[in-house]
């Protein structure tokens, strides 16, 4: 566990950030790690960023605690093994998934013309020209647009969308991890916490056909930035305590 631990630990980024990041690490690439000192490749490292931050996340931990009636009324023995894994409840939408050529436009040799005219004197006769090329690109732009909402279907469209491809590899994030071998890490803000996923839903509504409702489930077992990390040396056996006869 601490050879995974720091593997991850010397992998992760330094920065930190607003927005959810997931990352997950091949098993077997870890433990060649650990034999051999073989750094893991790219490729065995899978990193899905959600574009928007979540419009809720709900955390929950709880208490393990046992608790035994005796023989006498209204007295218990209560057995209280600490707090339980945490578990992170994230809501959000995906953000808008229309394509950028078709939500922000075609932008055909904007950025140029742009820069000609603001070297040029706004009465210069070719810089008026060149705003009437502008006026001219801006309809070709337009009529660019109709043409891919009337000749694409509703998916062909979602895969030219940089959002719904993100979405996508953190389903299949979902469904390759395998949470004895693999480490899966979600950093929020400063943290960054090792875990496993419970659950991943979406849902597409007539109503909001690119902009998807999703509800994800995770389990905190460690935050691996944290410096106090429990380990077993400071939870030593518990000792029998025998009464003398």
């Amino acid at each position: 566990m601490g050879i995974a631990n720091f593997a991850v630990d010397m992998l992760l980024p330094e920065s930190a950030t607003e927005r959810l990041i997931f990352r997950r690490f091949d098993g077997k690439a870890l433990a060649r790690y650990a034999e051999n000192g073989t750094a893991p490749k790219p490729s065995d490292i899978q990193t899905v960023v959600l574009q928007v931050n979540p419009a809720s996340i709900s955390c929950s931990s709880q208490k393990i605690i046992n608790k035994v009636p005796t023989n006498a009324p209204g007295r218990f023995v209560v057995w209280d093994w600490g707090n339980d894994l945490t578990v992170y409840t994230i809501r959000g939408q995906t953000g808008m998934l229309l394509p950028n050529v078709i939500s922000s436009g075609f932008d055909p040799g904007k950025s140029i013309i742009d820069g000609i005219v603001q070297q040029l004197d706004p009465e210069n006769a070719v810089a008026t020209q060149v705003n009437t090329y502008k006026g001219a690109l801006a309809d070709v732009a337009a009529f660019g647009q109709d043409i891919l909402m009337r000749g694409l279907g509703y998916f062909e469209l979602l895969e030219l969308s940089p959002k719904y491809r993100a979405f996508t590899r953190l389903q299949e994030v979902y469904n390759r991890l395998d949470a004895d071998r693999d480490i899966l890490t979600l950093e929020l803000g400063k943290s960054v916490y090792r875990g496993y996923f419970t659950e991943f839903t979406f849902e597409v509504t007539k109503e909001s056909p690119w902009n998807w409702n999703y509800d994800i489930g995770f389990v905190s077992m460690s935050n691996i930035v944290d410096p106090f990390q429990k380990d077993d040396e400071e939870f030593p056996a518990d000792v029998a305590l025998v009464a003398d006869e």
